[in-house]
């Protein structure tokens, strides 16, 4: 986790806005990689979406898992012969 994001924080964070932060991000990456190519200022960057993307891939995973649980108590209700 990158020191600029708090944790609980980000987990409070709807997933558009996290999208919104990851876009913005990106944006100011390019500036960068245009304008200086400072690699200390690109690689923090990089962490900070990192973590962005972490957060909505840990969120993408749970959602499957529930799903995934969910479907499993319907799964003897089906009797295929």
């Amino acid at each position: 986790m990158h020191p600029l994001i708090e944790p609980k924080d980000l987990r409070k964070m709807p997933e558009d806005k996290i999208d919104e932060k990851i876009s913005e991000l990106r944006k100011k990456r390019n500036m960068v990689m245009r304008s200086n190519n400072n690699p200390l200022v690109r690689d923090q960057i990089d962490n900070l979406i990192a973590s962005y993307t972490f957060e909505l891939q840990e969120r993408s995973a749970k959602r499957v898992a529930k799903q995934k649980d969910q479907g499993s108590d319907h799964d003897d209700l089906i009797n295929v012969e």
